[in-house]
């Protein structure tokens, strides 16, 4: 993927909030070195500590905020808009100012081909991409026309929790020039305590799960639905679905389980690791099964990984997380219960979810179109790169790998 620095050269360009951490910084110099003139508005102290210099900070309210950046656009004759995140409260005003000033917008979003891939499209990500679900439309494709192998960007969870750390810390320290700012998460110092909490419970839940794969899933292979959990109140939930909660998606799976499941299947829900510090659902998991007299057929890990466990999956079962891409990589039946980006005929089983836990094993994804949709998403709007660690072989500031 090029399109991120052609036709810069000259243009005036807005970046607005990215993500924690140095990386916005770091595309502002490769962006300049381009040839483009890059502006910056910050919004809290996070912001202000990872990009002080050559920045406007915005402090008003928020409901103040669109009729500045009109201004904004008009007299500093901005070209486009980067940002990390369309569904936030600031991003999705500043998309609808952008439309009505006839100003790009292009999103940052973590990858759909995760680990080693980040999302940039114009106009929006996920359920508000502009690719198309129609499986026609990737007819013409060639599949080996180029290779998907990326450079690996290796694990950046440390790097993500020490950029995390001063994102919240002077977020609070500089909090009272930043007061009217209104953030999508809690941005409290007690943030911090859910990171440690979240390195203790993955701590103890490896010790707990140590058996969990040979006593659990091994023995029940081909009768198992997996179930990748979200980030609770993530806007994948709260924008592209019906349901309010992590929690309602559970309640919700389960009861169709009990009432439509063949007896011999099991059910068995994964935690998202970047909700471990946040949510432990193995008492509420544990409540729903007495309920729904499903003992010694629902399951609940934490630390147990996606590919090991859809080795052995009957089907999968998610809102509208990249997993359902995970699993027809690996060929397996998936249903999506919100609104996904890979929502397709063709590629995911369409019929409700009460049909699927009996039809599963009968429907197989087409993994030529399967294989032709991930060349045209990579080529299209992936980036073999980072937002909290840089490849190395990269000549970029930011890190980033572009394609050819």
């Amino acid at each position: 993927m090029t399109h991120l620095f052609t036709h810069v050269s000259g243009k005036n360009i807005l970046l607005l909030q990215g993500p924690m951490g140095p990386f916005f910084r770091r595309l502002s110099q490769d962006l300049a070195d381009h040839g483009a003139i890059v502006h910056k508005i910050n919004f809290n102290g996070g912001d202000f500590f990872y990009y002080p210099n050559r920045c406007v900070n915005y402090r008003n309210s928020i409901t103040e905020w669109a009729a500045f950046l009109a201004d904004f656009l008009i007299n500093f004759e901005i070209d486009q808009i980067i940002l990390f995140g369309d569904c936030r409260a600031y991003h999705r005003l500043a998309i609808s100012v952008a439309k009505i000033k006839n100003v790009p917008v292009f999103v940052f979003e973590e990858g759909y081909f995760r680990p080693d891939y980040i999302t940039f499209e114009e106009g929006g990500v996920s359920n508000h991409s502009k690719i198309s679900r129609n499986p026609h439309d990737y007819e013409s494709i060639d599949p080996s026309s180029q290779s998907c192998k990326a450079t690996p960007v290796g694990k950046f969870f440390w790097h993500a929790a020490f950029y995390a750390f001063f994102y919240y810390l002077l977020s609070n320290i500089l909090w009272l020039i930043f007061s009217n700012y209104q953030h999508h998460r809690n941005l409290k110092i007690d943030e911090l305590f859910y990171w440690i909490r979240s390195l203790y419970r993955k701590i103890y839940f490896k010790i707990i799960e140590r058996k969990f794969m040979k006593e659990i899933i091994e023995p029940n292979s081909g009768s198992l639905f997996i179930v990748p959990l979200q980030v609770n109140l993530d806007s994948q939930i709260l924008f592209h679905s019906k349901y309010t909660s992590t929690k309602d998606f559970i309640e919700q799976t389960v009861r169709s389980f009990k009432a439509f499941a063949p007896s011999d299947c099991k059910l068995v829900f994964k935690q998202h690791p970047l909700d471990r510090g946040y949510h432990n659902y193995s008492a509420f998991i544990l409540s729903l099964s007495t309920k729904h007299d499903l003992n010694g057929r629902l399951f609940y890990t934490v630390e147990s990984a996606l590919p090991d466990l859809f080795k052995h999956a009957r089907g999968v079962v998610v809102i509208n997380s990249t997993s359902g891409l995970t699993a027809m990589e690996q060929g397996i039946p998936a249903k999506v219960c919100g609104e996904a980006i890979y929502l397709m005929a063709g590629l995911i089983y369409l019929d409700s979810i009460n049909s699927f836990w009996s039809n599963a094993g009968l429907f197989e994804p087409d993994m030529l179109l399967y294989r032709k949709y991930k060349r045209y998403l990579i080529n299209n709007t992936q980036i073999n790169g980072s937002f909290y660690r840089r490849i190395k072989s990269s000549p970029l500031n930011s890190g980033l790998l572009l394609g050819d």
